[in-house]
């Protein structure tokens, strides 16, 4: 069965590298979907249901702390692994993020070794 990704975030460039990173990392047969901040992803996930979603934080309209509240307080939702990309990783940071509900947070920027370690941490793609 084919896994679906939603990559959320408001840079196109990161978009476009974190897909490549992920296809590089074992993702390659995985539906992606993009989406621009929290509000478009809250849609695609109404559209389709998702295996995994990597985010980034700090997005306009909807930024990542809303949306992963919002993700995390729906049943329907709340079980999909949340891999967070974040400038903004220090520790107090990473902290507050796995308190809203990140499964795993990766530092910016990214490497494919270390959205590597965290995909497989998500045991999303294993058979």
């Amino acid at each position: 069965m084919t896994k679906r990704v939603l990559i959320v975030d408001d840079s196109l460039a990161a978009r476009m590298i974190i897909r490549q990173y992920l296809e590089i990392v074992g993702c390659a047969g995985a539906e992606f979907t993009e989406a621009k901040h929290g509000g478009e992803a809250l849609e695609a996930l109404k559209q389709h249901p998702y295996d995994l979603i990597v985010t980034d934080m700090n997005m306009p309209v909807m930024d990542g702390y809303q949306f992963i509240r919002r993700l995390k307080a729906s049943p329907k939702f709340n079980t999909i692994p949340v891999i967070i990309i974040s400038s903004a990783a220090n520790k107090d940071n990473r902290e507050t993020f796995m308190k809203y509900g990140a499964n795993f947070v990766v530092s910016k920027p990214i490497s494919p070794a270390t959205l590597n370690k965290a995909v497989k941490e998500t045991r999303v793609f294993e058979d």
